[in-house]
């Protein structure tokens, strides 16, 4: 099977939770955001997996935003959307307030 490489960016709180600001990773031809967000929680701590995702541990928080090359993963396929080589992602978490 072969494989693509992407690069993986980490801002925010993201950043420390996980210890670094950005790796390069290969991953499967046909792998989709769930895929890596998957790899990302066997990868790295339990700690990320409650800042990732809802309790169900299936929906990504609404407060997380995933971004594709600069572009929302929810107006392309949201965690469908097949990855590209050097694709780049980009997890960081969204301030709110009020």
């Amino acid at each position: 099977m072969q494989n693509k490489r992407i690069r993986l960016r980490f801002l925010s709180t993201m950043r420390h939770i996980v210890g670094e600001n950005e790796k390069v990773i290969e991953i499967s031809k046909e792998a989709t955001v769930g895929d890596l967000l998957r790899l990302i929680l066997t990868t790295y701590s339990k700690r990320i997996t409650t800042f990732l995702f809802e309790e169900d541990n299936k929906s990504v928080r609404n407060d997380i935003l995933i971004l594709i090359n600069d572009v929302d993963m929810n107006v392309l396929e949201g965690i469908d959307t097949v990855l590209s080589e050097e694709d780049e992602v980009t997890l960081m978490p969204i301030a709110h307030g009020g």
